[in-house]
C-alpha cells in the first residue's frame, strides 16, 4: 500500500477461523474482521482524485461518481417512475455527513429548466422516453452532487458543495430492438 508520504510498506496477517478458539463464536450475528489503530491511516476509495495516490491527492477535494447505468440494466430508466441513480460519495464526504443530491438540466423530469441545473429533491421522475445525457452540458442531463455537509468552515463546504458528477447517458422507457428477417437470393425470386 502507498502512505500517506509516499513510502511504501506492506502488512499482512492471516488466522485460522476453527483452529484459533474463534469457532464458538460463529453464532449469527456475530462478526470478525480487523481493525485499524491508526487514526492517521487512510484509504483511497471512489472518489478520490490522482494519477499516483501520493500524498497531493489527499490535498484535492474528491469527485463524485454518478451513473444510471451502474443503477439499471443496460442504462433503460423506467419512464413515469421514481429513480435515482447510482451515486459513488468518497469517504470524505461520508466523514463529513454529506448526503448525496440530484441535479438535472431539461424539462421532462419533473425538475429541472432547459437553461440551469435545478435540484431534484428525492429522485427523478422522467416524462419522455428516449436517450439522455448525451453532452456534459445539453439538455437532459443528469448530475449528482453533495449537499448538507456538516462540520466544515465556509470555504470547504462551497467547494465540497460545488463538485457534481455527471450521470452519464441512459435511455428512458422501454427498449424496443426492431428485427425483420429478409431473405435475399432465395432461389426462387430470378
Amino acid at each position: 500500500m502507498m502512505g500517506r508520504l509516499g513510502s511504501t510498506s506492506t502488512s499482512s496477517a492471516s488466522f485460522t477461523f476453527a483452529s484459533d478458539g474463534f469457532s464458538s463464536y460463529a453464532d449469527a450475528g456475530s462478526y470478525l474482521g480487523f481493525r485499524l489503530a491508526d487514526p492517521q491511516f487512510k484509504l483511497y476509495d471512489v472518489g478520490w482524485k490522482s494519477d499516483d495516490y501520493g500524498s497531493t491527492c489527499w490535498d484535492t477535494y474528491p469527485t463524485v461518481n454518478c451513473s444510471f447505468k451502474s443503477a439499471y440494466d443496460g442504462g433503460v430508466v423506467p419512464l413515469e417512475e421514481d429513480v435515482v441513480p447510482w451515486v459513488g460519495l468518497s469517504s470524505w464526504f461520508d466523514s463529513k455527513d454529506c448526503a448525496a443530491h440530484y441535479y438535472y438540466k431539461g424539462t421532462d423530469a419533473n425538475c429541472g429548466t432547459s437553461s440551469s441545473y435545478e435540484e431534484c429533491y428525492r429522485a427523478y421522475n422522467f416524462r419522455e422516453t428516449g436517450v439522455h445525457g448525451t453532452s456534459d452540458d445539453g439538455l437532459k442531463t443528469a448530475k449528482a452532487g453533495a449537499g448538507n455537509c456538516y462540520n466544515l468552515s465556509d470555504m470547504d463546504r462551497l467547494l465540497a458543495e460545488s463538485e457534481r458528477g455527471h450521470c452519464g447517458e441512459f435511455w428512458v422507457g422501454e427498449l424496443s430492438f426492431c428485427q425483420n428477417h429478409v431473405e435475399f437470393f432465395s432461389g426462387t425470386q430470378y
